[in-house]
């Protein structure tokens, strides 16, 4: 960063953007905004610089020592509370939270709910931001399976680029949070002895399968895989998956354990749903999914297979899906997007699809908040285990359809 000369306070500015002492310099479609010798300046750097820091279309400004581009921290956030501001004609100006830090991401720790809602409560006084009750506009934010075991660096399903998309998932939500009428999230929900993971299977030998190892309907009934159970549904819950053409059965490592550490929505965000439920008054809603010992769940909306041996193990969840599409907007985001998300939004598209297809253009789906599963180190790979791939032509297909495919930086 460079010092620029001229101005009575002294202007600081990179490629990252301009502050100078406390004085904001604003830019916006009605161009600088400021001290007349700051503004100068300004123009001077925005003239030369690589590049812009942009939120919604609009210009970042930054107060005294702390410096952000979206998310991403420029230099340490000390202990300053307003460091992110979204400059909207005609709208409020959101400040991140006093006691947000966006390195807290990929830690665990507990909920500091009392600190959290003691804020939200001084800020809904202080703006005067009305109920959720009171919006004409009403927008959804889905967050699907943002849990420990996704987005947490170390956890067993770890999903590469998690920690980047919830930084910029909390960005944006905290940007937004008084214009989101509601919060939704889903929690995968599991135990120890399910079709899909190790402790589900042994070969002849009693060995387990190991982490991404697949089994077909030809491995159960040859034997060279042997269910702990009930060999009868096994068989026909991989005959039904191998028929359905979404998926093969995977064996995934051990994750979110129901009562277990990575069963937990990641706390940063959770801190994020405890502001937005006391500032807007409205309880976020959570989703439980996967228990069933004989399915894979991937969508929020239905298990892999619904019915095995004449027993139902499953069904659609026509209540979550009239909840969501009840609203003018529903933006989502989550983990992981080759998966859980991919499952959900074809779900939501099927059901779109054979009722009424104006509904499509309720979905948005903010790309830079998703990532798909790694592939397993396997050579030669699988199609259908190439999960950045298997995700990307997907979600062609979901855009084609009338869904919007956004940004977190694009306008609301």
């Amino acid at each position: 960063m460079k010092a620029i000369n001229g101005a009575k306070t002294r202007v600081v500015a990179g490629s990252k953007g301009v502050f100078a002492g406390s004085k904001r310099v604003l830019v916006s479609s009605k161009g600088f905004e400021g001290p007349e010798t700051v503004v100068e300046a300004a123009k001077k750097v925005f003239e030369t610089a690589k590049t812009r820091v942009v939120v919604a279309s609009k210009a970042l400004f930054t107060p005294k020592t702390c410096v952000f581009a979206g998310s991403q921290r420029l230099v340490p956030r000390l202990t300053c509370g307003v460091t992110f501001r979204r400059r909207v004609e005609g709208a409020r100006t959101m400040d991140l939270p006093r006691f947000y830090d966006s390195t807290s991401v990929e830690r665990v720790y507990v909920e500091r709910a009392g600190l959290v809602a003691a804020e939200a409560d001084g800020t809904r006084a202080r703006l005067g931001i009305a109920p959720s009750s009171r919006d004409t506009r009403r927008i959804a934010a889905f967050g699907i399976d943002c849990q420990v075991a996704f987005c947490t660096p170390g956890a067993s399903l770890f999903v590469p680029g998690a920690v980047g998309d919830t930084q910029r998932t909390l960005a944006w939500l905290y940007a937004n949070v008084d214009r989101l009428t509601s919060l939704f999230f889903s929690l995968d929900t599991h135990r120890i002895f399910q079709i899909f993971h190790p402790a589900w299977w042994m070969d002849e030998h009693g060995a387990r399968p190991a982490p991404f190892t697949t089994i077909t309907h030809d491995d159960v009934r040859s034997g060279r895989w042997r269910p702990a159970q009930d060999r009868e549904s096994a068989l026909e819950y991989t005959a039904k998956l191998a028929a359905s053409g979404r998926y093969v059965l995977t064996i995934w490592p051990f994750h979110a354990l129901l009562g277990g550490v990575s069963h937990a929505l990641v706390p940063a965000l959770m801190e994020a749903a405890i502001f937005h439920a006391v500032l807007r008054d409205e309880p976020t809603r959570f989703e439980t999914k996967g228990e069933h010992a004989l399915t894979e769940s991937y969508s929020v909306l239905a298990p892999e297979v619904r019915e095995l041996g004449g027993r139902a193990v499953g069904g659609y969840n026509q209540t979550l899906f009239d909840a969501l599409l009840a609203y003018d907007r529903v933006y989502v985001f989550g983990q992981a997007k080759s998966h859980c998300v991919l499952s959900t939004l074809e779900d939501i598209r099927a059901r779109i699809e054979s009722t009424d297809v104006k509904l499509m253009d309720k979905i948005w789906i903010l790309e830079d908040a998703m990532s798909p599963v790694a592939p397993p180190p396997i050579d030669p790979l699988p199609p259908a285990l190439d999960f950045p791939r298997v995700a990307a032509k997907a979600f062609e297909g979901l855009r084609a359809a009338g869904m919007h495919v956004v940004r977190t930086t694009d306008p609301l």
